[in-house]
């Protein structure tokens, strides 16, 4: 396993076991989001588009972190057959 992948595999389970971290890295990610959705309304976002806004994009944070840290699936070993090399 490379280095990098060994870092963001540490990384990963950090922020599985530290709830306090995985809010703390969802926050920020929803908030980029949300900033990037004021940035491109041009100023037509009501307080009713605010408060959704902000709420989908808690859970896309959330979803994101999900995926972003799964644990990869066990490999399976392939077991040759006794006639085969």
């Amino acid at each position: 396993m490379t280095n990098t992948r060994t870092q963001f595999n540490k990384l990963f389970k950090l922020l599985r076991e530290d709830k306090e971290l995985w809010e703390a890295w969802k926050a920020n990610i929803a908030v980029q989001f949300q900033d990037e959705y004021a940035r491109q309304d041009d100023g037509l976002m009501d307080s009713h588009t605010s408060n959704a806004i902000h709420g989908i994009s808690n859970v896309a944070a959330e979803n994101f972190l999900k995926l972003l840290t799964r644990e990869p699936p066990k490999k399976k070993r392939v077991r040759k057959k006794k006639n085969e090399s």
